[in-house]
């Protein structure tokens, strides 16, 4: 499939010198072995996005490698790129054309890891991205989270479902929320952007319209005090 590709497309070998993709994060570019800093509480969900360019003049065709280097709970962090999430090692090979940007504009492409929190303590993981024509030839960065307890009673989410998943016309939220009277249901796109926002209502349940939406990925979750408790992937197709 990936030869057809290549033919169909007039590209050459890849030459990448040493590093295949130019990454960003936070509009700022992140050198070989770079260090990201994430702090949050426990049960708090973060996202994390890395965007990834393809400056060379040919295809960059790549996979992910995942390591847990000081772990808390390492199947809490998961990562999406292309389209497919992983727990693990990426067990596909994607690629990004000449030029080609998977951004925060990109909603389903762009790269993005998701830690759960589920305790407090520091959790580090490095993502290397490997060419696949040279497994020399690697960029990778380390994404460091540090996770601390809050106030007693901070709220919590002790159940988090949405069904259909993935959905199309309509989707019906339910969740249960302790110690707070004033939480929301919430779904955001992958930039961020708030789509959909309503009050946590006492029976635990929400049937949200997307006939409004674009298919893509999403995320919901339960917000309370401007901090999002809890979010899992929603996918509208």
């Amino acid at each position: 499939m990936r030869n057809i590709f290549i033919l169909l497309c007039c590209m050459f070998a890849i030459s990448l010198g040493a590093q295949p993709l130019t990454l960003k994060y936070d509009n700022a570019t992140l050198p070989n072995n770079a260090n990201i800093y994430v702090t949050s509480q426990v049960g708090v969900s973060t996202n994390t996005y890395i965007e990834f360019t393809n400056n060379q003049q040919d295809a960059v065709f790549f996979r992910i490698r995942k390591q847990v280097l000081t772990s808390v709970s390492s199947d809490a962090i998961t990562f999406c790129v292309g389209g497919t999430c992983y727990t693990g090692n990426m067990s596909q090979e994607l690629y990004l054309n000449p030029g080609q940007t998977w951004g925060l504009d990109d909603e389903t492409n762009v790269f993005h890891a998701s830690y759960s929190h589920p305790a407090a303590g520091t959790q580090r993981v490095r993502f290397t991205i490997v060419n696949s024509d040279d497994a020399n030839d690697t960029i990778s960065f380390i994404i460091n989270y540090t996770t601390t307890t809050g106030v007693q009673d901070l709220p919590t989410v002790s159940k988090l479902t949405a069904y259909p998943n993935p959905a199309t016309t309509q989707v019906t939220l339910e969740y249960a929320v302790q110690n707070s009277s004033s939480a929301y249901v919430v779904i955001r796109n992958l930039t961020g952007m708030e789509v959909y926002r309503s009050v946590a209502s006492t029976s635990g349940k929400s049937v949200v319209d997307l006939s409004g939406l674009k298919a893509g990925v999403y995320f919901y979750g339960i917000e309370s005090d401007g901090r999002m408790l809890s979010s899992k992937k929603l996918l509208v197709k």
